[in-house]
This record gives C-alpha cells, sequence and structure tokens, in this order.
C-alpha cells in the first residue's frame, strides 16, 4: 500500500460568472498554473448541458466538447482540470494537480512536491492575475477527500487531525 501524500488546496470563495468569458478566463488561468508546475492537464470532466461530468475524461477528447458548449453559449456548471499519472487508479486518490471551479469556489488541490515545485509566492502572484486573494482557505492534509469536504462545508477542520490550516479568511470562520 503506497503512503498518502500530502495534498495542498487554495480554494477561493466568491459568487463567480459562468458567462463563457469567465470560463475561458479560468481555464487560461489554470492553464498557466500547469505550465508554473511542467504539468500537462491530462484528464478533465466538466457538468453542462452536453455533459454529466460523471468521469474523468482524457483532456483532448473533452476540452473540444467543452469550448463548442462555451461558443454556443450553453450554460457550464463546474469544470475540473487535472493530471493523473498514467499508472493512476482513482482519480481522486491519484491526481497530481487538480484545479476545479463552480459558482462558489475556484479550487487548487496539488500534492506537495508540486507547491514546492512551483512555490507559494509564484503560485499566489498567478492566481492573483485571476483573482484577488481576498475571501479563501489554504490548507493541506493526508487525504484529499477531507480537504474537498472541508472546501465544500461539508465537514468541520476539528474532523481532521491531518490538517493543517494556513490561511482561512472566509468571513465568520
Amino acid at each position: 500500500m503506497r503512503p498518502e501524500p500530502t495534498i495542498y488546496c487554495l480554494v477561493l470563495y466568491d459568487d463567480f460568472e459562468l458567462t463563457s468569458s469567465a470560463w475561458l478566463k479560468w481555464i487560461n488561468c489554470a492553464q498557466s498554473i500547469f505550465r508554473l508546475a511542467d504539468l500537462a492537464i491530462s484528464h478533465m470532466s466538466f457538468k453542462g448541458e452536453a455533459s454529466k461530468g460523471e468521469k474523468y475524461v482524457t483532456y483532448p477528447r473533452t476540452i473540444s466538447n467543452l469550448m463548442r458548449q462555451l461558443e454556443e453559449r450553453n450554460p457550464v456548471e463546474w469544470v475540473s482540470l487535472m493530471y493523473l499519472p498514467d499508472d493512476y487508479n482513482q482519480a481522486i486518490f491519484d491526481f497530481h494537480l487538480n484545479l476545479n471551479a463552480r459558482h462558489d469556489q475556484r479550487g487548487i488541490y496539488a500534492r506537495k512536491e508540486v507547491i514546492e515545485s512551483i512555490g507559494l509566492p509564484r503560485l499566489h502572484k498567478q492566481v492573483e492575475q485571476y483573482h484577488p486573494l481576498e475571501k479563501y482557505l489554504e490548507a493541506e492534509a493526508s487525504r484529499p477527500e477531507s480537504l474537498f469536504t472541508l472546501t465544500r462545508g461539508l465537514a468541520d477542520a476539528s474532523d481532521y487531525e491531518t490538517l493543517k490550516i494556513f490561511n482561512d479568511t472566509r468571513s465568520g470562520k
């Protein structure tokens, strides 16, 4: 059994636009973060009129479908972009870098070594070109699912013993 990697997250909270141009701006930001990490987007999923977002599919097969949806101005609810190694078993546990977006948050989840290769100052600078770091959560844990449930408000920080919160500027937290 492989040891669980430490996962870092930076999640921006706001009421984000879901227009085609807003999605394209976010995708451009995500692509630049993948470049900083020297990783290529390998898989993606999205939920919209033409996709139920039930599983991750290879990026080349899916990005054209998403772009068509955006060109036709069809609504898109969320998008997730991921780097998965060739030998992955489950996307949720084996990703190296995952950027996802919904109407109320934009999240970056990455293995700690990926973040260390980028450097937090460079990551923050890149993110701030997209959106100010005003209302956000920055943390790490040894289980990715704990970060996903925490950042979506489905769990409390005290539920996770490996959780370390570095910054939490969400109101009321």
